[in-house]
Parts: C-alpha cells; structure tokens; sequence
C-alpha cells in the first residue's frame, strides 16, 4: 500500500544572513525565560527583517526588552534588521491557525504604513449599468466645464499615432501655453506631471531621505502615505484656521523640528481655510533658516483665486503643486504640474520619466487653456452653488466650515445613518467625522444637476428625521 498524503505539524523557519534555517524549536526557551511574555510568533518579511510579536500580562521594561533584542541577535545571527512589538492579535495561515514562524511579503517598514483610504467606488458601478448617480466624494468636477472637448479627444484617434507611439516628451505646445496662463519666464519653471500626486512623489524622491516632514492636521492624506513610502518621518500639527495665532503654534514647531520639507495644502482639505501670502512668506522664511522646503498644494486655487505663486521671485524653497483635476475637469486624464525656479525643477527633471504625461491629457489641457473662460465660467457657477449651500445651512442651523476649494465640511446627526440615506438616493459624500469634533461628512459641490439633487437628498434626510422624532 502507498502512503498518498502525511499529515503532522507544519513547522517555518528563520532564515540568517548566511542562509541557515532556524526552526520555531530555537526559540520556545528564550521565551520562556519570560514570565511577563504569555504569548510570541516570530514574523520574517521577505526584505528577511524579523519582527518578535509578544502578547503580555504586563508591559515589558525597556531593560527587559534590551535583553530580549539581545538574545534574539545571538539567536539569529547580527546583521538580520530585528524588532520587537507588543500586540493582542497576531498572523494565521489559510487555516486560521496562529504558527510560531510566520512569513510575510514586503517590508516590516511597509507593513506598519496605515493605508491611504479610499472612499466606496459605487458611482463606477452605477455608471456601467447605466444607473443615474451622482460622485460629490472625491471633490472632482461634476460635469466637464466645455463638452466640445469630447469631439476633440474623438478626433485624436483618427490617427493611431497616439496610441502606437510613446507621447512627446517635453509637450512644448502645452508647457507654452501653461507658462503664459500662469505668468512664470519661461517654462523652465514648470514641470508636467502624471497627475499631482505623482508630482508630489518626486519631490520626496528628490529631496528626502529618511527626513522629517512636517504636514498641517487635517490634510489630504496621500502626501502622508507617500512621504512614508521614503522612510521619512511624519510630524503632524493641528491646525483649524489660517490665523496668525495658528500660525504663530505652527512657526514654534517648526523651529523645533526643523523638517526637511512643510508640506501645506492651500486651500486646506478637508476644513477649506486659505493661509494667505503673508503668512506663507512666514513659513517660507523659517523654514530657509534649515534649508527646508515649503511645498504648497494648490489643487482648489481656482476657486479661492489666491496662490503662492508671486513668492516664487523672493523665496527659492518654494514649491507649488497644481492639478487639473478639480477647476478643468480633467480628473480620469491624470494631468498635474510643479512649479518652482528652473534649478529645483531640473533638479526633479532628472528622476522624471518623460513618458509618463500622455497626448491625451496634454491635448485636453490646451484644449481648455485656449478656451479657459468656459472653466472660469464653471468656477463661477461652484462658488455660486458653495454661497446658497452656506444660506441652506444657515436657514436650517446646520453648522459648517466655510470653505476656499470646491467642498465643504458640515455637521449631521449620525455619519453613518446620512451616508446610506444619500447613498440610496445615489448622492455619495464622504464622512470626514474623524477631523472634526462631531458628526462631520464633506460634499463636493458641482456646478451642474449634482447640486440640486445633492440639495433636495439632504432636505429629504432631515425631513425624515424630523417626522420620525415627531
């Protein structure tokens, strides 16, 4: 008779720097030799980085856990990165069984990375089943400020060119054009980007390393997932306004960290506020004293109408962010750009990938530039639309924080209970209750048929509250 299958304890291994195998039986002494210490499970990323996870009756002392590192070098050999982490829960294989050796993918840096989170992606579904909805999460464009641009994307593909070939790499057309509507030189002083993120993306790359960055709290909160992608360390400030006092507390913690790079959101998201540009040269000029940076993500700027740009000609640590996502309607296209004095953008132009903006992003662009009154047509219709919601509230006691961009923060009697309202109406907002003192949700507020609908879901809402506390 043939022996088909052999069922026994799966066992792991730690694997040296040199290779050698250590199984989970090298380790149960050195455990037990902790009384506080109820349960560990050895976890190795493949970067072969060991992280000691222990569940305690009682804390460790920090001399108890100098020992233990200690202990765990001899066992593994020096060189092999080690760590230690006091936590309930630890890792179970497809079986759901806690094994004393677990090993992981990535880095143990990464693992501890809280994810950049994503609002629910319902609108796409609705979308592809033809189902009316209405995307006021993500604070794009609720319609495209000029519909003709439609025909002059079609007219791209008469020709596969744009397909087969890798893009133009500099898009002269586009950079002459961005030069002149924002008034810099020359175009030496702009960078093209695969969207703003990844404009932000380089400038970590270029400029930190392991360093200190300093972000306003709340704040878009990719720049902080990103900026620990680069080993930096994130020191966040709480910041409610752009007050001289608030900036007074920001400048002091400034001075005491010394960041490598500020990074400010101008108009702030999620509140809204501006900080103006006396109060930028504020932080322009401490932050020059340790050669910091001040990066100035002006995503909403149109809106607000007010940007850092003229510090460029006094302050050489300056960086500006933009985007067409938001004021242009070009969100799915993935366009944004950097603006800085010509030696800092070549500086970033040397970890560029000048394949990475497309012709069809860079063709919509001049497209709306040439045509940007019909995009400051559709600003003007937000900021109408971002007046009579304040008076909505207002007339119904709804507190809200004024805002410079294309949204606004307000309060509800119950996040979660709202959301699913507005969401069954297919009106999806975003709940921000997490950076603010209450029950918050934000709304993207368009310049089209999503306001009304977005209104008349919010009015039904507190009607049904109304009627049900009645």
């Amino acid at each position: 008779m043939s022996v088909k299958r052999v069922l026994g304890r799966k066992d792991e291994y730690i694997v040296g720097l040199n290779g050698a195998r250590l199984p989970s039986i090298n380790f149960y002494t050195l455990f037990r030799d902790y009384t506080k210490i109820s349960a560990f499970q050895l976890v190795q990323y493949s970067t072969l980085e060991v992280v000691a996870l222990i569940r305690c009756s009682e804390p460790l002392s920090a001399e108890e856990k100098a020992c233990l590192q200690q202990a765990l070098v001899l066992h593994i050999g020096k060189g092999v990165p080690i760590y230690i982490e006091e936590r309930e829960k630890f890792f179970t294989n497809s079986d759901g069984k806690v094994l004393i050796i677990s090993r992981q993918m990535g880095s143990y840096k990464l693992s501890s990375f809280e994810s950049y989170s994503l609002p629910a992606q319902h609108a796409w579904a609705d979308q592809r089943q033809g189902i009316a909805s209405y995307k006021l999460d993500w604070n794009e464009a609720d319609e495209a400020p000029d519909r003709e641009l439609l025909a002059v994307m079609r007219e791209l593909f008469s020709s596969d060119h744009y397909l087969k070939w890798y893009p133009e790499a500099r898009h002269a057309g586009l950079l002459k054009r961005l030069a002149a509507h924002v008034a810099v030189e020359s175009d030496g002083h702009i960078l093209l980007t695969h969207g703003s993120d990844n404009g932000l993306r380089l400038i970590l790359q270029a400029f930190t390393e392991k360093s200190v960055c300093m972000v306003i709290m709340p704040t878009y909160d990719n720049f902080r997932a990103q900026a620990q992608g680069f080993g930096n360390r994130i020191v966040g400030h709480p910041m409610r306004d752009g007050s001289a006092a608030s900036l007074d507390g920001l400048l002091k913690e400034m001075e005491r960290q010394e960041p490598r790079l500020l990074y400010v959101t101008n108009p702030n998201n999620p509140i809204g506020y501006q900080i103006n540009n006396a109060g930028l040269a504020r932080l322009l000029s401490s932050a020059a004293r340790f050669h910091g940076l001040v990066v100035v993500d002006e995503a909403y700027w149109e809106f607000s109408g007010e940007t850092a740009l003229p510090l460029l000609r006094d302050h050489d640590n300056l960086v500006i962010v933009r985007t067409f996502s938001k004021a242009f309607g070009l969100a799915g296209m993935r366009l944004g750009y950097v603006l800085a004095r010509p030696a800092l953008i070549a500086a970033l132009e040397r970890i560029d990938n000048v394949k990475d903006v497309t012709m069809m992003s860079a063709t919509a662009a001049e497209y709306l530039l040439d045509h940007y009154a019909k995009v400051q047509s559709f600003v003007a219709a937000v900021n109408a639309n971002k007046e009579a919601f304040y008076a909505y509230c207002r007339d119904r006691g709804i507190r809200y924080f004024p805002s410079a961009g294309n949204f606004v923060s307000y309060e509800v009697d119950s996040a979660e209970r709202y959301l699913s309202f507005m969401a069954e109406r297919r009106v999806f907002l975003r709940d921000r209750s997490a950076y603010f003192d209450g029950e918050f949700v934000r709304a993207t507020i368009g310049g089209g048929e999503g306001f009304t609908k977005f209104l008349a879901a919010d009015s039904a809402y507190r009607t049904a509250i109304a009627t049900n506390a009645a």
